[in-house]
């Protein structure tokens, strides 16, 4: 069912990115740039915690956006002190991983601890039946996104 705003009606899909551009806006002003880093940074570091050192290749992946842009990001981030590069002994060069050093995991855990304060204080002005309705549609969505993502990039070209 669509949601009603004065006179205009938004469609879920309307409502879920203008509610996500919201959150993005507040969290690049509140919180990323008091950090110097930048959302796309904070979704590199956060994955190579999650899952240890990675290539170039597979942060892209899992972070999306252009080769060029997460490649600036990993460079900053290089700068900043908050990932290594490694080339594997032995094998090509061009063979790098990126992995987090421990300034890094500070930050990431910083950030995460302030995430969770805030989200705290919003989840409060729920109930706990309504936070696990939105838990459950949010994974649900994700997982229709992840089996479906080429066909509706596709719609959009």
């Amino acid at each position: 069912m669509p949601t009603k705003t004065g006179q205009t009606e938004f469609a879920l899909s309307e409502v879920i990115i203008m509610t996500s551009t919201r959150l993005r806006a507040i969290a690049n002003r509140c919180v990323f740039r008091e950090s110097k880093i930048t959302g796309t940074q904070f979704r590199i570091l956060r994955l190579l915690m999650l899952k240890d050192k990675q290539q170039p290749t597979e942060v892209l992946k899992l972070v999306g956006g252009t080769k060029s842009n997460v490649s600036q990001r990993i460079k900053s981030l290089e700068k900043q002190g908050f990932v290594v590069r490694s080339a594997q002994v032995g094998t090509d060069r061009r063979n790098v991983y990126i992995a987090i050093t421990e300034a890094g995991r500070k930050l990431v855990e910083g950030l995460m601890q302030r995430f969770h304060k805030a989200a705290k204080s919003l989840e409060n002005q729920f109930s706990q039946k309504e936070v696990a309705a939105q838990f459950e549609f949010f994974k649900k969505l994700n997982q229709l996104l992840d089996d479906n993502e080429q066909t509706i990039i596709k719609l959009f070209e």
